[in-house]
């Protein structure tokens, strides 16, 4: 499988680099095809450089190069495919032939368009993956009482701390979650990026963590990238970050709700014991009273809208973080972002606060999600 998929990365890298090499030499008739070869393979192979060898003193650089490379060998992959259907269908005519393939200046025209827009769609992404939305949900449960109450929830999911979001961007957000004055924070897993020793200041982060002001606290998840050999390491974080961490445990809070976190369905790496059954997890849960459920994978939903949850928040799926990755993770998942109702469980899957691979966004938003529970 693995043999496989590299040759079908290496197949469609040369059919996207043949055809870059042609729009270069139409716009820059001097350009030195060797060279671009030459760089263009290093930017092919800085995806494995960056996260399929050890760690080591470029492996930072080659991920961001790697995120930059994919995102426009992604759309220029989807550019050349749209061109060369148009030609397969149209290049038969005279029309085509004498204005388009035998036409220089046709050349020149297409290729300048066609890298003004990818450059557009990469400035774009950046900009969108970095512009964090507050994005708000009025959620009533069934369980409604006499005494009506309010809870005022900041959740997060899919932060991946690690070579690419730091110690700024935590901070950032931060401070927007403390602008929203939240009774509880809760974090739906993918705080680490895969790699706790790939962080950078991570004294500041704790103490940005520290900061979240709310009434009941912090709560948080694993999620699948929340593995791996620094686990213990990880672990410990969430202490020194004063973010109470729930691997398939509840709490009751302040005899006004419980918070149930559910350990990751399928970590890539190691993460401790196994995640348990949820009749196991949910067995001494106090049911009459609201029930929220953090889980990072939204793969269980209609199981766990039979065990009379009130809400269940989920993370993971980034809304397919590019699209078209967002047509993707939409037939994934029975839901693969924003809200959904089934039976009595009231359900909500952010498409993340931060990136995984490439700092962009496009069909999807970075986002704090800002819930208003009545019960």
């Amino acid at each position: 499988m693995i043999i496989i998929a590299l040759l079908v990365y290496s197949i469609l890298n040369f059919y996207v680099g043949k055809r870059v090499v042609l729009l270069l030499t139409a716009v820059f008739p001097k350009i030195n095809n060797l060279i671009f070869w030459i760089l263009y393979i290093m930017c092919a192979l800085c995806i494995f450089i960056g996260y399929a060898v050890p760690r080591f003193k470029f492996t930072k650089i080659a991920k961001i190069i790697s995120g930059y490379y994919m995102s426009t060998f992604l759309y220029l992959l989807i550019i050349f495919i749209v061109l060369d259907i148009i030609r397969i269908i149209f290049g038969h005519t005279k029309f085509f032939e004498e204005s388009i393939l035998n036409n220089p200046k046709a050349s020149i025209i297409i290729g300048s368009i066609i890298f003004v827009l990818v450059a557009g769609i990469i400035l774009y992404g950046n900009y969108n993956a970095k512009n964090i939305q507050i994005v708000n949900y009025d959620v009533n449960i069934s369980r409604i009482s006499n005494n009506h109450k309010e809870l005022n929830i900041a959740m997060i999911s899919d932060i991946h701390i690690g070579d690419i979001i730091g110690y700024r961007e935590i901070e950032e957000i931060s401070q927007k979650i403390n602008g929203l004055k939240p009774d509880i924070v809760l974090i739906s897993g993918d705080v680490f990026d895969g790699d706790y020793y790939a962080v950078e200041d991570i004294e500041k982060i704790e103490d940005a963590f520290k900061n979240l002001n709310s009434k009941y606290g912090t709560y948080a998840v694993l999620g699948n990238h929340d593995s791996g050999s620094s686990y213990d390491k990880m672990v410990e974080f969430f202490k020194q970050a004063d973010i109470k961490l729930l691997q398939d445990e509840f709490l009751e809070i302040d005899d006004e709700f419980t918070v149930v976190g559910r350990k990751d369905i399928s970590p890539i790496g190691e993460q401790g014991i196994k995640r348990e059954d949820i009749n196991a997890v949910l067995e001494d849960v106090n049911t009459n009273k609201p029930i929220i459920m953090l889980d990072h994978q939204p793969s269980k939903i209609n199981e766990e809208a039979e065990k009379n949850i009130d809400m269940i928040l989920c993370g993971h799926t980034h809304k397919g973080q590019l699209f078209p990755g967002n047509l993707i993770t939409k037939n994934l998942f029975l839901i693969d972002y924003g809200y959904l109702k089934v039976k009595n469980t009231n359900i909500i899957v952010s498409s993340g606060v931060g990136t995984w691979g490439p700092r962009m966004r496009i069909g999807s938003k970075a986002e704090i999600v800002n819930i208003k529970l009545n019960y």
